[in-house]
């Protein structure tokens, strides 16, 4: 069961960290997708609307899944960047990069205070990582954040788990994930990206029954 990956941390773990799981955490994910995660992940980047040659950060990266897809969508010429809070997931990210020949930078950091200037990207993806941050001020901030790293016109993907309707799944769901994720949906987090100053805010299904999205643009 993969409950106890979202438990609150210890007050000796950041806020929203999975430092420690590097090493199984892709073993972990394709099973929790069914051996479907390369089409999920391409999916993402669908809805994130990607074009050859921006610069994009993904938080949260964990060990860059993601991210490495989305530098081969975005092309040599692009900049690509992804942060995390755990040294050993970003470890595994670096490693996965080097032997894939893909140039992209990943660093220590965190989506409360993200480590770049003013209007650095043209777009901030977060998968599957902000149902780690229990705590509303600091998602905010998060949102805050995002926003200020974008530049005009710069778009935010969020996607993360959206809890089933049919009670039994329901169920399956509250056993491997547990109850907090069970009561979760991303459309919670509309509030916070229109106070944070996004413009165009939806949501809608990802392409998995168990994921939605929210994306937003920076007016």
């Amino acid at each position: 069961m993969l409950s106890h990956m979202h438990k609150k941390p210890s007050q000796a773990q950041s806020s929203g960290s999975m430092q420690g799981w590097g090493a199984i955490y892709d073993h972990l994910t394709g099973l929790m997708f069914m051996g479907k995660e390369a089409q999920m992940r391409q999916a993402t980047l669908d809805l994130a609307g990607l074009q050859t040659g921006e610069s994009l950060l993904e938080v949260g990266c964990g060990t860059g899944t993601l991210t490495l897809a989305a530098k081969k969508r975005l092309g040599a010429d692009s900049e690509v960047f992804g942060i995390d809070v755990a040294e050993d997931m970003l470890a595994a990210a670096r490693r996965k990069a080097e032997q894939a020949g893909l140039q992209i930078t990943f660093q220590t950091g965190r989506i409360e205070q993200i480590p770049f200037p003013d209007g650095r990207f043209d777009a901030v993806l977060a998968s599957l990582m902000i149902h780690h941050i229990p705590d509303p001020v600091d998602k905010q901030r998060g949102f805050n954040e995002i926003l200020r790293v974008l530049k005009p016109g710069g778009r935010l993907l969020i996607v993360d788990f959206e809890p089933p309707t049919n009670p039994v799944l329901s169920h399956v769901v509250r056993g491997v994930l547990g109850d907090e994720m069970a009561e979760r949906t991303v459309r919670e987090l509309i509030p916070l990206a229109e106070q944070a100053g996004f413009r165009q805010v939806e949501t809608g299904p990802a392409k998995s029954r168990f994921l939605s999205f929210l994306r937003g643009v920076k007016g």
